[in-house]
């Protein structure tokens, strides 16, 4: 996390996975007497019913103090004027439009600093296929790799399809998810 006083934010947060682990990562940090981190997570997302999950969980969790949630459309350009140094986004990209809208916002959104970046992660679904090229255009430089991450539930190991999550349909022992993550850097 990069050190500054402007919040890590999430966009498109749904059940707010990140913005809860990162959350958690902050208030262990600041125990530990770092006072350079920021205070808190922003999770956000269009859908009310997300956020209200959200701030239950941060409240089952402990972490309350560290989690501020807040209804917000990335889509529209200009509706959000903050600026921080840390941005994350999983599985944002399920609309053909997303990639570019995703990028315009980033880039409007990263304090212009070369410490601050961006993490987009993708399950290769279709409409993200040209999403590098929507952030290049949008003035960020990228980088890009594969990852393959076990998505378990309970013993079973189950592979997520392109066009959602996962089925009972769709356990396969011993899989993984291959995801694409991009790490996004303002041109500074």
């Amino acid at each position: 996390i990069p050190a500054g006083p402007e919040p890590v934010i999430e966009l498109g947060c749904g059940m707010g996975l990140a913005s809860l682990a990162t959350a958690f990562l902050l208030k262990e940090a600041r125990a530990a007497g770092r006072t350079d981190l920021p205070q808190k997570v922003l999770a956000t997302d269009i859908e009310p019913r997300a956020l209200a999950l959200v701030d239950e969980n941060a409240g089952m969790a402990g972490i309350s103090g560290c989690l501020e949630t807040r209804r917000l459309d990335w889509s529209t350009p200009g509706a959000y004027t903050g600026k921080h140094r840390l941005i994350l986004a999983a599985d944002a990209l399920y609309h053909p439009e997303a990639g570019s809208q995703l990028a315009e916002f980033i880039k409007a959104a990263l304090v212009p600093d070369p410490a601050s970046y961006a993490v987009v992660v993708d399950p290769y679904r279709w409409s993200a296929r040209n999403f590098h090229y929507r952030a290049q255009e949008a003035g960020l430089r990228v980088r890009r790799r594969k990852v393959s991450v076990p998505f378990t539930n309970e013993a079973h190991l189950m592979e997520m399809p392109r066009s959602g999550p996962p089925t009972d349909g769709d356990v396969r022992e011993d899989q993984a998810l291959d995801v694409e993550v991009y790490e996004l850097f303002p041109l500074t």
